[in-house]
């Protein structure tokens, strides 16, 4: 799915596969050059993509690898393999090296706002403000925190209780 975003003199381009079929997106690097060839002096295209923490990313990888995309938004949830835990912290830091070193201008860290948001991957407020973005912020790829969801986030206040820290 392309979401579209048209403001008076920007124009956002966000991958977000939600279709899984590897055939849909043998192209996604020829779109992303084709998006950023509407670049003016006047008018500034914008990509951004939303891939699963697991990597590579076999859907967007090769549109990744172009070092177009301005924005890339991690989801860190809904995968054991890579999202927090606190048990093997090791593996979450390792997936952002990875995603920090990639050709993305600015990495955001998706995080789910509750534990009854996802199925696994939520962090504390506290082990996030503490242990997790001290760390992941010395990276001059970081970009900020990208919550899950909105409802749940007025539910529990996660993004204003790490606002500051963030």
């Amino acid at each position: 799915m392309i979401y579209i975003f048209i403001n008076l003199y920007v124009i956002d381009f966000l991958l977000s596969i939600t279709i899984r079929l590897i055939s849909y997106c043998r192209y996604y690097d020829i779109l992303a050059h084709y998006l950023t060839a509407y670049n003016t002096r006047a008018r500034k295209v914008y990509l951004g993509a939303a891939p699963d923490c697991p990597h590579p990313d076999k859907y967007l990888d090769a549109a990744l690898k172009t070092g177009l995309f301005d924005y890339v938004w991690v989801l860190f949830y809904n995968n054991p393999s890579c999202g927090y835990n606190p048990w093997s912290a090791k593996t979450f830091f390792n997936t952002w090296n990875y995603w920090a070193s990639t050709k993305a201008g600015k990495v955001f860290i998706g995080l789910p706002s509750s534990p009854k948001a996802v199925k696994n991957g939520y962090i504390p407020p506290n082990v996030l403000k503490f242990q997790v973005l001290p760390s992941i912020k010395k990276s001059p790829k970081y970009g900020g925190v990208m919550l899950w969801s909105r409802y749940w986030d007025k539910v529990t206040n996660y993004g204003a209780n790490i606002k500051p820290y963030a």
